[in-house]
């Protein structure tokens, strides 16, 4: 047989298998995950941003929080915020800071300090007109 003849049948056998072992169930699309992180159209915008730095020979943290927020459609608006420290062992290890953003002043700088945690938990409450409110968890 020449090699020709042969290597046309190796082909040829192998285009048959590949044809006779496909799978023939129906197709079904892959479920992903939208890259865009809202589902609706967010009512406030905020920004916290914490740094944690050691403050004294003790050990103790200071976590200082710089938190910047205001209402979506008018920022001129009114909206109170609340700042809820707590760990998985104790809530409100730090008083909470509460106040008002306006137009004028939507920044504030608050700071916790505790003994060294390993699992500080920050819940940012905001309520803006109409009794509309939002809250977020963060973990450090």
């Amino acid at each position: 047989m020449s090699l020709l003849k042969l290597c046309s049948q190796f082909l040829l056998a192998l285009f048959f298998s590949f044809f006779a072992f496909q799978n023939c169930a129906p197709f079904e699309a892959m479920q992903g995950e939208s890259i865009y992180p809202f589902t609706n159209k967010p009512n406030f915008y905020s920004d916290l941003q914490v740094v944690r730095t050691e403050v004294d020979d003790l050990k103790r943290e200071n976590f200082v929080l710089d938190l910047a927020a205001s209402w979506v459609l008018d920022p001129a608006q009114e909206i109170n915020y609340t700042i809820l420290y707590s760990t998985l062992a104790q809530r409100g290890v730090c008083n909470p800071t509460q106040g008002t953003f306006n137009n004028i002043n939507n920044h504030i700088r608050a700071q916790c300090k505790l003994p060294v945690v390993t699992d500080l938990y920050i819940r940012l409450e905001l309520e803006g007109p109409n009794g509309v409110s939002e809250a977020r968890e963060f973990r450090f």
